[in-house]
């Protein structure tokens, strides 16, 4: 059975689209920013630099792709395309992405590929990176955020998979049909996507994310 409470979340998911399009130019320059940023550090002399797990974020943020601040700032993880069952479970009202709001629920952003995995990714494609919009647009490509509850995020993630995915790895293809996002998550997560308004298979690719929900929402933006 479908949450009721995912048919509301579509609702604060296109509001905080249109969030997004009243700050599309700052957004966006500040994503160019950010992303030349990240360009320079890959064409230095010591291109392995943790600052960019940092900028990274700061890119994610800007898409509603955090719990920290409220609605109207994109917080409470509004702009995730994904959301666990236990944090559809949370009424709205009870949420919270502040550390010491000890009288609500709290929620998490959880990287479900991690950002030290696209970081990585970044660092092995260095080469070919040659602009702020090369690097914008490669971070989208393998980025995928769900939302949880805090609860649930310490159990919810594969042994030893914390900070890495199991499709993932030296050696492997970073073509985004070989990629299952979902996978590294245990097998009794229900994911939902808030597009679809169904449960997310744990087999999904990344190809069929990107057909499915990015080449609406995310690509026409950066």
């Amino acid at each position: 059975m479908i949450p009721d409470s995912l048919k509301l979340q579509k609702s604060v998911f296109l509001n905080a689209q249109n969030i997004r399009k009243d700050k599309f130019v700052d957004h966006k320059s500040s994503n160019i920013r950010t992303a030349s940023k990240i360009a320079s550090i890959l064409d230095s002399d010591q291109p392995f630099n943790i600052k960019i797990r940092g900028l990274i974020r700061e890119i994610h943020n800007r898409y509603g792709w955090k719990a920290k601040d409220d609605l109207n700032e994109l917080g409470l993880c509004s702009g995730a395309f994904f959301y666990t069952e236990n944090f559809l479970k949370i009424a709205h009202g009870d949420r919270t992405g502040k550390i010491r709001d000890y009288n609500k629920i709290k929620v998490h952003i959880e990287h479900t590929i991690p950002v030290h995995v696209i970081y990585q990714l970044l660092i092995s494609q260095r080469s070919v990176l040659k602009s702020a919009d090369d690097v914008i647009k490669f971070i989208f490509k393998y980025s995928v955020c769900t939302a949880f509850s805090e609860e649930e995020r310490s159990t919810s993630v594969k042994k030893n998979f914390n900070s890495c995915h199991p499709d993932i790895f030296p050696g492997s293809s970073i073509e985004i049909d070989k990629i299952r996002p979902f996978k590294r998550y245990s097998s009794d997560v229900k994911i939902y996507s808030v597009v679809t308004q169904g449960v997310i298979p744990p087999n999904i690719t990344l190809k069929e994310i990107h057909q499915i929900h990015y080449n609406k929402y995310i690509i026409p933006t950066i």
